[in-house]
């Protein structure tokens, strides 16, 4: 399945691929700049090297997970092994864009869904790594965010939007004085604001749960494997707002 108003334009098959391939690519910039964004490196500063030899990478080191599988995760240059994040992060990306390509109604939802997928892939990465989320991409994520509302509610919908945003904001960063940060950081209360936006109240309610159920699984793993008492939310965050943006209407019946 394709959006609507591309069928009859593109070849199901062959826009499944360019998305897919769409996907990878993005994913390959997303393992980048989720590396160099938190050191504060710029992402058009130079190409990229292996972090071990400093060996700068040709066209063939490059190639979205293949270049992995073909070098058994290791660099041509020292033989140094290639963490795995980065065939995931462009794995997840790809499957990303592809539910997206075949959930979206109209090829305008698609644009806007590709973007959010790319954003919330980098801040989920970054919060896994180095627990952090950056505003640049919370605003960047709370920016289509509001597009998608107007789009969805017009101007009254979106007037909603940003007061359900400053609503959930300002008891975010209550909840994360009161309790030092240690329930939530300032960058989930951003984060959570940013998501408001975009949502209609009784869609917030649903996102706040099932991010609650995967956080609480994700606590529970985390500490399991010894990684410390201070848990990142940035992916669950991530993985509820996306089943929500693709799920709509399943979950406007359930609510109603």
């Amino acid at each position: 399945m394709i959006p609507a108003v591309a069928t009859g334009i593109f070849d199901p098959t062959l826009f499944s691929v360019l998305i897919a391939v769409l996907g990878l690519v993005v994913g390959s910039f997303i393992t980048a700049l989720s590396y160099r964004l938190p050191r504060g490196e710029s992402i058009a500063a130079g190409r990229s090297k292996c972090p071990s030899c400093g060996k700068v990478l040709g066209v063939f080191d490059l190639i979205p997970v293949l270049s992995w599988l073909a070098t058994r995760g290791r660099c041509r240059g020292c033989g140094a092994l290639v963490s795995w994040r980065y065939p995931a992060i462009e794995l997840v990306t790809m499957a990303m864009f592809l539910s997206a390509a075949i959930l979206a109604p109209t090829l305008a939802d698609l644009g806007l869904l590709l973007v959010v997928a790319g954003t919330l892939v980098t801040l989920g990465v970054i919060d896994l790594e180095h627990h952090r989320l950056p505003n640049a991409l919370v605003a960047t994520l709370a920016i289509i965010m509001s597009i998608w509302r107007w789009r969805a509610g017009g101007a009254d919908g979106f007037a909603l939007g940003v007061g359900t945003a400053v609503g959930v904001g300002v008891l975010a960063f209550a909840i994360s004085a009161l309790t030092r940060r240690s329930l939530l950081g300032p960058g989930d209360a951003k984060l959570l604001a940013a998501a408001a936006v975009g949502l209609p109240w009784w869609q917030f309610v649903v996102f706040t749960g099932i991010t609650g159920i995967f956080a609480t699984v994700f606590v529970l793993l985390w500490q399991a494997r010894g990684r410390g008492p201070e848990s990142p939310f940035g992916p669950t965050y991530a993985a509820g707002l996306w089943i929500c943006l693709l799920y709509p209407e399943f979950y406007k019946s359930f609510a109603a």
